[in-house]
């Protein structure tokens, strides 16, 4: 109903509550694809109606309510509005149409959208797997580029829509990043009360940011929060504040923690006039934690979340002079596995790349749609920034982990990469030699949350960027062996034993699964490459951080432990 052209609509499950299917009511021919679209912009794609049909009235019976066996034989006589069938041609489209079809447990064409008829990411890991079976190694990307098979088949990439990112003219942003480089001394204008609007409260590293403000701040926090699923923003947000930190905040809410109902893409942030002025008399301080994080998809979603709303945000800064500190990522710098998204690409004969705070286009690879909408997001910033528009600084954050304080994880551990590679190892129980030497970061995030604080209460203006990136790693053999303490052994294998192993794997229907979390990182030759030629540099940033009186902790075996901990109480390792 929040479409304009639909004036009436009713939705019904099918006889065997398999799917949905619409029926909806409007003066104009519908453009069936376009209200598909304008769905999956809104809600989940499992809620997304498999068959939409548009009618002249909605049938009522003589008591006034609908009329649904009227409804159902519409939709027995009315031709589907979606894509017509069509049979696969070749043997590679027959293959990927057997694999979908058993996985969606429904008809699938070649030209079908297979997101249209119920993929999503965990299914597109199945196809992955069932592929990587038959000696077919697909892209997990492709899969939310292309679409449908025969897009697949035909490897018909459709390109990110936006300007290339060489064709930017970046000497403003490259003049200010020069500044944030090592210092005797730095200005800092010190002030620990401030009044925040925080953007991305119910996120992970939002709710440990609103923690740490109350502990080492003394001003008012106000946190931006939608409804959903039919929550309130303040139930929404409390239930979320308690799967954290129980009931210890609670005497902060309406005081010094404001929950405001609202949406960052809307105008005025979807806030009531009343409150949209509150914030713009209070606050000083914008803190944009909000992201969609995931790393696949349809491009346009993540320009909504990531670049449309901060140029919103940007706007507000301007006109009302609020500082803002945006949070961006380190895997801007084309070093994907910062945040656990792999590049396969050879990297033997590549020449080490340094990528400090004084860098942001250095000729990288951002295929990537998460970490290129990032990337684009934080060019508008940081030319804000340079061109005077704005007071800001982006702070570019590495791997999240567990609480430093007690291990305590995010409350979707089956959505971080790093958590469901660690996953697929214990399940399978082995990991390849070559790896065992890898160093890992982990970047706890309560001492992410206070080092962000921190940057928020010591302002240096001519500070643009700063990395926020725990360089205290471990090697994977520490994890290892407090996996055993845990009874969850790993043997380590020679490369030629790991392939033959993983091939046992794949050829056992019920083992498959145990590689969903690698699955996208395997090369053809079934490699696992966590290697980049792109480091990164954060000598700028530690010393940064240690003038404002915050210092990274190791990351010591009793930090493992209380990591590996927590997962183990929420049965994590089980094999599903």
């Amino acid at each position: 109903m929040q479409i304009s052209e639909v004036e009436k609509c009713v939705v019904l499950a099918d006889k065997d509550k398999k799917y949905l299917k619409a029926f909806v009511v409007s003066k104009d021919t519908l453009n069936i694809s376009s209200i598909r679209k304008a769905l999956t912009e809104k809600i989940p794609l499992y809620m997304v109606p498999k068959y939409i049909f548009q009618i002249e009235s909605i049938p009522v019976t003589a008591n006034g309510k609908v009329n649904r066996a009227v409804l159902e034989s519409y939709s027995m006589n009315l031709v589907d509005q979606a894509v017509v069938y069509v049979a696969p041609e070749t043997d590679l489209q027959k293959t990927f149409c057997s694999i979908w079809e058993n996985i969606l447990q429904t008809e699938v064409g070649i030209d079908n959208d297979l997101f249209e008829l119920g993929a999503d990411s965990l299914t597109a890991i199945k196809f992955k797997v069932e592929a990587l079976n038959q000696g077919i190694d697909v892209p997990y990307a492709d899969i939310f580029k292309l679409r449908t098979i025969r897009n697949l088949s035909e490897s018909k990439t459709e390109e990110v829509s936006t300007a290339p990112i060489e064709e930017f003219n970046y000497n403003n942003i490259n003049q200010i990043l020069k500044k944030n480089r090592l210092q005797l001394n730095y200005k800092f204008n010190i002030n620990k009360n401030n009044n925040v609007l925080l953007l991305g409260s119910n996120g992970f590293v939002g709710m440990h940011i609103i923690d740490s403000f109350i502990k080492n701040d003394t001003g008012t926090i106000y946190c931006l929060m939608r409804d959903k699923n039919g929550k309130g923003a303040l139930n929404r947000f409390l239930e979320i504040l308690h799967f954290y930190f129980g009931n210890t905040l609670d005497s902060y809410i309406g005081n010094r923690i404001i929950v405001l109902k609202g949406d960052i893409l809307k105008d005025n942030f979807g806030l009531s006039q009343r409150n949209y002025n509150k914030v713009i008399e209070d606050v000083s301080v914008i803190i944009n934690t909000a992201a969609n994080v995931k790393h696949f998809g349809d491009f346009n979603k993540f320009k909504n979340i990531n670049i449309d709303a901060i140029n919103r945000t940007i706007d507000f800064c301007k006109t009302y002079s609020k500082r803002l500190i945006h949070l961006s990522t380190l895997s801007i710098s084309g070093n994907m596995f910062i945040d656990n998204t792999i590049s396969k690409e050879k990297l033997t004969q590549e020449k080490k790349i340094y990528f400090s705070e004084r860098n942001l286009f250095i000729n990288q690879s951002l295929d990537n749609v998460y970490t290129r909408s990032k990337f684009e997001a934080e060019k508008i910033v940081l030319d804000n920034i340079a061109s005077g528009n704005i007071n800001g600084i982006v702070l570019r954050l590495g791997n999240i982990t567990s609480r430093y304080s007690d291990g305590k994880f995010q409350i979707n551990p089956e959505e971080n990469a790093f958590t469901l590679r660690l996953k697929a190892f214990v399940n399978l129980g082995v990991i390849p030699k070559y790896l065992v030497n890898k160093e890992i970061e982990f970047t706890p995030v309560d001492l992410c949350a206070d080092s962000i604080i921190k940057c928020m209460q010591y302002n240096n203006k001519t500070t643009s960027v700063l990395h926020i990136y725990n360089r205290n790693h471990v090697k994977i053999s520490k994890i290892i062996d407090v996996l055993k303490d845990f009874n969850l052994p790993i043997r380590v294998f020679n490369d030629d034993d790991f392939i033959k192993y993983i091939d046992s794997v794949l050829s056992n229907k019920d083992q498959r699964k145990y590689i969903n979390g690698i699955v996208n990182d395997f090369t053809t030759e079934k490699k696992l490459i966590y290697d980049s030629n792109i480091y990164i540099k954060s000598d700028f940033s530690v010393d940064y951080l240690l003038r404002c009186k915050f210092k990274w902790s190791k990351i010591n075996r009793e930090y493992i432990i209380k990591y590996i901990t927590y997962l183990k109480s929420i049965n994590f390792f089980t094999k599903d």
